[in-house]
């Protein structure tokens, strides 16, 4: 299919339009978050955004991935493989462009997370469709644990700044309901008093700018509660993320390109090493 020259707006809100014909079809609970799907009150500070995201209810992942996978969407890039909390897989369409389908927020980890904002949903037209979104003080949250993994000093000043001292309040009590005091903490520049958390040194590699990938590697090792998921992060670190390599060439990668992709992680790793014992 020849891929359209809409805008990126357009697209971007005809791409949670599509994403709510699937969840239609196959009985899926969607929740679209950030992007377009914010409160206007919340969006018109921000730029626009390059993709759609949606939260999909975790009893039906697998049903709305295998809608997706009877669709021109192509997966880009695996949960295991997205990002350091894993938390979210990447779908490509040449008319529609990215889509993050999310079967968690990193920061909220309360596990009927997904449940507690359902219950407060309410719909916004995005390309056609009523498409659910969370409530205001939940789409504050949102932007605000992902600031502090993101570096998104401008989020914090939207959803937190210029909330009053009620909203504020209500804020707070969400991130607690949610499990995400932490992450919150690590927005507004309070991680300190989470020291002794177990995903302290996970959120501190955010906040600082010289972490490294070994930093890193150790806080989701340490903020991990199971020793079998400890032991999966460590071997998935011993390999190249060849989704992320593809999606940034633009192209399959050669044997060529992977064979130099693995000598990059080992010369990297090395070089890093050589630092923290210098």
């Amino acid at each position: 299919m020849p891929e359209l020259s809409l805008p990126l707006p357009v697209r971007v809100r005809m791409t949670h339009a599509a994403m709510q014909f699937l969840a239609d079809e196959s009985g899926a609970d969607l929740l679209h978050i950030k992007g377009p799907a914010l409160d206007p009150e919340l969006a018109a500070q921000r730029p626009p955004s390059s993709d759609a995201d949606v939260l999909v209810r975790p009893a039906h992942l697998r049903r709305f991935i295998r809608a997706l996978a009877g669709t021109e969407w192509s997966l880009r890039t695996r949960f295991a493989t997205g990002s350091a909390f894993e938390h979210a897989a990447t779908y490509w369409s040449e008319v529609f462009g990215y889509v993050d389908v999310h079967r968690s927020f990193p920061g909220l980890e309360a596990p009927d997370t997904f449940e507690v904002l359902w219950a407060d949903r309410h719909p916004v037209d995005l390309g056609g469709y009523a498409c659910a979104v969370p409530g205001q003080t939940a789409q504050r949250l949102i932007l605000l644990v992902h600031a502090a993994r993101s570096g998104g000093s401008r989020d914090v000043g939207i959803a937190w700044e210029q909330a009053d001292s009620a909203e504020r309040a209500r804020i707070r009590q969400l991130a607690e309901r949610l499990d995400a005091e932490i992450a919150l903490a690590s927005a507004l520049g309070d991680l300190e008093q989470f020291r002794e958390h177990r995903a302290y040194r996970l959120w501190r590699t955010f906040a600082d700018p010289s972490s490294t990938r070994w930093d890193e590697l150790r806080g989701r090792v340490e903020a991990h509660p199971h020793l079998l998921g400890k032991a999966g992060i460590l071997v998935r670190a011993l390999v190249p993320n060849f989704e992320h390599l593809q999606m940034a060439a633009g192209h399959r990668l050669s044997r060529r390109d992977r064979a130099y992709a693995w000598q990059e992680r080992y010369r990297r790793a090395w070089r890093e090493l050589r630092h923290r014992h210098d």
